[in-house]
């Protein structure tokens, strides 16, 4: 969401013009917070880069436990969820070579196993 008011970034604290930039609130703060354009990219490349992505084999979940390559995104969950904070995996995509899922995630790390439940176990 664009600004509405002119205002100071919230992480390198320059001048934000009006209807530029970006501004965002949480519910419990009750708080806007405003980012200049470059503050903005910036957090954002910072979130792609570091996104933990691993392929898994066997691909293994609570109701599934397939013998492809899984490749499975984690982080925790987001604020304002009922699981705030918890560990977060999340399915993207499947692949039947190890080959095939590294040239589409290529910075992916290779688990020989499962990670579901939290625990890295070889099988």
């Amino acid at each position: 969401m664009k600004t509405k008011y002119d205002s100071t970034c919230c992480y390198c604290k320059a001048f934000v013009p009006a209807r530029t930039g970006s501004c965002w609130n949480y519910a419990k703060t009750k708080r806007w917070y405003v980012a200049c354009d470059n503050c903005t990219q910036a957090k954002r490349e910072e979130r792609k880069a570091n996104k933990d992505i691993r392929i898994e084999f066997p691909s293994k979940g609570a109701t599934y436990n397939n013998p492809v390559y899984g490749v499975y995104q984690y982080d925790v969950y987001p604020h304002g969820t009922v699981n705030y904070g918890k560990p977060r995996r999340t399915w993207l995509n499947e692949f039947p070579s190890k080959e095939e899922a590294l040239n589409e995630y290529p910075n992916a790390v290779v688990i020989d196993g499962s990670c579901f439940h939290g625990v890295c176990e070889a099988e």
